[in-house]
């Protein structure tokens, strides 16, 4: 059964391209093709702005119709600040990648779906920092799919659970990567 997306989705996917620490900045570029940056302009926050074929800024676009691919997987200074600032300033759901946990527990060597239930389950960090093949690549309860119950803010009642358990994640990520394409 595959994932049928009816919605039109206005947000644009950018594909991470660069990363300049000298002058903080991550570059991606979209489906024209067109060269576009993330700088940084107050402390802590950045502007999107396209930029010329020599990787200058020239203007700034508006960041809420775009989302980006993956982070940069460097650990400089600001491929750090930028994951931070990208999780914390694009809260909206078009921007954000669930998954879903289902806690279980073992009745007569079966397990069977306990309370509170599927649980809805943010893995955006964790799925940008992979990458989008990588990422596209997670299956519904596997155990590559089951790290993600390990992701930054998840509940501590998810992260430890001692059960046994399920990890549906095809969809979200599906929906974040292909409804822009």
């Amino acid at each position: 059964m595959g994932i049928q997306i009816t919605e039109e989705c206005p947000l644009k996917l950018i594909n991470l391209s660069q990363i300049d620490n000298g002058n903080c900045r991550v570059y991606y570029r979209d489906a024209e093709n067109r060269l576009l940056c993330y700088q940084q302009a107050k402390r802590g926050s950045y502007e999107l702005f396209v930029c010329s074929r020599d990787g200058e800024p020239s203007h700034v676009i508006d960041q809420q119709a775009h989302k980006i691919d993956a982070f940069p997987s460097t650990k400089c200074a600001t491929a750090i600040g930028f994951k931070s600032w990208y999780l914390y300033a694009h809260t909206g759901r078009e921007h954000r990648v669930y998954a879903v946990f289902h806690p279980e527990a073992w009745v007569n060597d079966n397990a069977i779906a306990v309370d509170p239930g599927a649980t809805e389950i943010d893995v955006t960090g964790t799925i940008l920092g992979m990458g989008t093949k990588p990422a596209l690549a997670l299956e519904d309860n596997r155990d590559s799919s089951d790290v993600l119950r390990e992701s930054a803010g998840i509940d501590e009642w998810i992260r430890y659970w001692s059960g046994p358990f399920q990890v549906s994640c095809e969809y979200g990520i599906r929906s974040y990567y292909e409804a822009t394409t």
